[in-house]
């Protein structure tokens, strides 16, 4: 499904690319919770170790609309370089999981 032209999707299609999406964010050991819907359109992705949820809306245009949230501690004024931080791991994470897509690539 990677290597596929970026185009309105099909319900089949979009279902599947949803499930995908799904399979993808969870083996990385975040938690995803879509909330049984099929297809599984909105995803909320916990990161704890970052203190951070993630509001996942899918559309069949493979666009993606992110909400980051961060937990109830974090809402109190946190030191500059915490806040830094955990952008950096997160934005890690993600670098970390695409250069595991393209190895096996």
């Amino acid at each position: 499904m990677d290597n596929e032209h970026p185009e309105v999707l099909a319900p089949h299609q979009f279902e599947r690319y949803c499930a995908t999406i799904r399979t993808l964010v969870a083996a990385s050991g975040l938690d995803v919770d879509d909330f049984g819907f099929t297809p599984a359109k909105c995803l909320v992705v916990q990161d704890a170790d970052l203190g951070l949820f993630m509001k996942l809306q899918l559309h069949p245009d493979r666009t993606v609309d992110c909400e980051f949230t961060l937990e109830d501690e974090l809402l109190d004024p946190s030191p500059t370089v915490d806040i830094a931080a955990r952008v950096v791991r997160l934005s890690q994470r993600g670098q970390r999981f695409r250069g595991a897509r393209l190895e096996e690539s």
